[in-house]
Formats: structure tokens, sequence, C-alpha cells
């Protein structure tokens, strides 16, 4: 199975082994990271992290 950044199904396998190859679009990506900005809501910055190890 295959989804996009935003979860949706855009490719599925048959009941048997099946490979599935499928191009990445970055736009695509682009406008789901706008929709949905998950690193926006990180607790931590990297410098953050650096100093934690």
């Amino acid at each position: 199975m295959v989804v996009d950044p935003l979860g949706v199904t855009t490719h599925k396998a048959g009941d048997g082994p099946t490979m599935i190859v499928a191009d990445i679009d970055p736009e695509g990506v682009a406008r789901a990271r706008a929709v949905l900005p998950v690193l926006d809501n990180r607790r931590f910055g990297r410098s953050e992290l650096a100093e934690m190890t």
C-alpha cells in the first residue's frame, strides 16, 4: 500500500507478493506540510536536543 502525506491511499497491492513503485510528488508533500505543520508542534528545538546528549 502506498499512502500520500495526508493519509490517502494511492496504490494497493493484491493478495499475493507484490512490489509497488510510486513517484513522490514534491508539491504534494509541500502542501501537506503547509496544512499539517507537525514540526511546529515540537517541544524542543534542535539546539536543546544537542545539549541533552
